[in-house]
């Protein structure tokens, strides 16, 4: 593979990361048929499938020819389409060479095992905090969980399978996950309000079951930047301000107060 010039490994790189994207997305179409329409006694199998297409995106990732690649590159003109592309690949590189490739393939084996005791998400942050402040050990939190489930629902799971086992996010490493759509609700409630500011036409379309509106303005500004920006600065372009939670209390005290007829102070 020859580089001749910055141009040309930028070329190299992005159809390099194409072919690891399309690895990638064939990993995830055999995860979502795992969870959707696979039987259960195909659950040893699908676990060596995954693991070996963890490994291989995980190999061509970190492979000297993506590094000789990254080092050949120019630093594309701030602000551009390739700029915030290299950005995104330095850092997908960075992060993914910290890992060895062999624990990437057990973790995906491991985690694909343990799916089916992961079924149902029902993760409580508190627990979660407790874990990251270092206040409640591993080994704790089966009878922690159960204590969380009478308090809140007032039933105690017969075992582990039925507890604190039904949590699909921490299979995969992922604390303080439900958070982030508590996150995704202000995000939403905030674009909401300024797509109404343009198009104050959009609540009566989506009455009628017509969405190109509301779907032209996210595309023009959302969803057509696609990693281009970083989260903090999308929102302030798309809404001309930080992300807030007014947009979101004014939602919620609408949408209750005239369901229940609160006062809206």
């Amino acid at each position: 593979m020859s580089t001749d010039g910055p141009n040309e490994a930028l070329r190299w790189l992005k159809e390099r990361l194409a072919t690891i994207s399309d690895v990638n997305t064939a990993r995830n179409a055999l995860h979502w048929d795992r969870q959707a329409y696979m039987p259960e006694g195909g659950v040893a199998g699908r676990a060596e499938q995954l693991a070996t297409l963890s490994r291989l995106v995980h190999e061509m990732l970190v492979s000297r020819e993506t590094a000789e690649l990254m080092a050949a590159l120019e630093e594309p003109e701030p602000g551009s389409k390739d700029f915030a592309f290299v950005r995104l690949a330095r850092r997908a590189y960075e992060r993914t060479a910290k890992l060895p490739n062999r624990l990437v393939e057990e973790l995906a084996r491991a985690t694909a095992l343990a799916q089916p005791a992961w079924e149902q998400a029902r993760a409580r942050s508190d627990l979660e905090i407790s874990l990251v402040e270092e206040n409640l050990a591993v080994s704790e939190l089966p009878a922690a969980w159960n204590a969380k489930m009478e308090e809140y629902l007032g039933v105690t799971p017969e075992d582990e399978t039925n507890g604190v086992l039904q949590d699909v996010h921490w299979a995969a490493g992922l604390l303080g996950y439900f958070p982030t759509y508590t996150i995704g609700n202000i995000l939403a409630a905030q674009l909401f309000e300024e797509a109404l500011k343009a198009h104050p036409e959009i609540p009566q379309e989506m009455g009628d079951g017509e969405f190109g509106t509301l779907r032209g303005w996210l595309w023009e500004n959302i969803h057509r930047h696609g990693s281009r920006y970083e989260p903090d600065e999308l929102i302030e372009r798309a809404t001309g301000r930080s992300l807030e939670t007014a947009p979101y209390l004014r939602y919620l005290k609408n949408k209750f107060g005239e369901l229940y007829g609160l006062s809206s102070e």
